[in-house]
C-alpha cells in the first residue's frame, strides 16, 4: 500500500477478516487512518501512523485482532480508540506499539478501551507498549469503560 497521505479515513474496513496490514505509512489523514469495524482475526503489524486526527479506531464487534509494532503518534484527537455503539470490541491484542504524543493538542488520549477482555501486552513476553506519557513506574491506566491496563509499559 505505501504511503498514504491527505485521506479521509484511509483504511476503512467493514467485515474484514484475517487481513494483514504490515508495514504502511499513514501521514495527515484528515480524519481517521485506519478504521475496523464487524471484523475479526486481522493483524496490524509495523505501520507508521503519523499526524492524523485519529490514528487508528476498532468498534462494533472488532474481535481477535492483533496489532502490534506500529508507531502511533502525534495524532491530534487521540492514537488508538475501541469503542461500541453496537456489539462490544473483545480479545483483541495490543503490545509493542510505540503511543508518542497523541491528543496532546486537544487534551485527548493516547489510547482508550470501551471494549471487553482486550490485552494491553504481550502474555508470553511480559512486554507491552510505550507511552510517551508514562512516569516510569507501576502499570499505565487505559482510560475507558474497560478499565484496561498496561501491565509492562
Amino acid at each position: 500500500m505505501g504511503e498514504m497521505e491527505h485521506f479521509k479515513q484511509f483504511w476503512n474496513q467493514r467485515y474484514a477478516n484475517d487481513m494483514f496490514l504490515i508495514n504502511n505509512t499513514f501521514f495527515k489523514n484528515l480524519d481517521i487512518a485506519i478504521q475496523l469495524h464487524y471484523s475479526s482475526n486481522n493483524i496490524l503489524v509495523y505501520n507508521k501512523i503519523r499526524l492524523n486526527a485519529l490514528g487508528l479506531l476498532l468498534y462494533n464487534s472488532v474481535n481477535a485482532c492483533t496489532i502490534m509494532y506500529n508507531l502511533i503518534q502525534d495524532s491530534i484527537l487521540g492514537g488508538l480508540s475501541i469503542e461500541s455503539w453496537e456489539k462490544t470490541p473483545s480479545h483483541n491484542v495490543l503490545h509493542h506499539n510505540s503511543f508518542i504524543d497523541n491528543g496532546a493538542i486537544v487534551s485527548g488520549f493516547q489510547a482508550r478501551d470501551y471494549g471487553y477482555n482486550n490485552t494491553w501486552f504481550d502474555i508470553i513476553e511480559e512486554e507491552g507498549n510505550y507511552w510517551s506519557d508514562y512516569l516510569g513506574f507501576g502499570t499505565y491506566s487505559i482510560p475507558g469503560s474497560a478499565c484496561s491496563v498496561d501491565l509492562y509499559p
